[in-house]
């Protein structure tokens, strides 16, 4: 019985055509190209902060990170802070 079933699907399985037309049509595959793009770019993105983050870790420089405003920087506006309000 059970090889009479196992020659059922073999005969199945090679009945199946090996080659199917598929199609896609420009719009979809723009959004499936789309999709990809921005997936990729996300896990580059995720990956990258979790690099910058691990990395800062070890390093120990006293310089702020890159996009921080220094502390010159601070105290100028804080000064001008100051003189508006006086």
């Amino acid at each position: 019985m059970h090889m009479q079933y196992y020659q059922e699907v073999v005969h199945s399985a090679l009945m199946v055509p090996t080659m199917l037309a598929m199609y896609v049509d420009p719009g979809s595959g723009s959004y499936y190209f789309q999709m990809l793009i921005a997936g990729l770019t996300t896990v580059l993105f995720f990956f990258s902060s979790i690099k910058r983050k691990v990395l800062s870790l070890f390093n120990k420089t006293s310089e702020p990170p890159a996009g921080a405003p220094d502390a010159s920087l601070k105290k100028t506006i804080e000064s001008k802070d100051k003189s508006l309000t006086e």
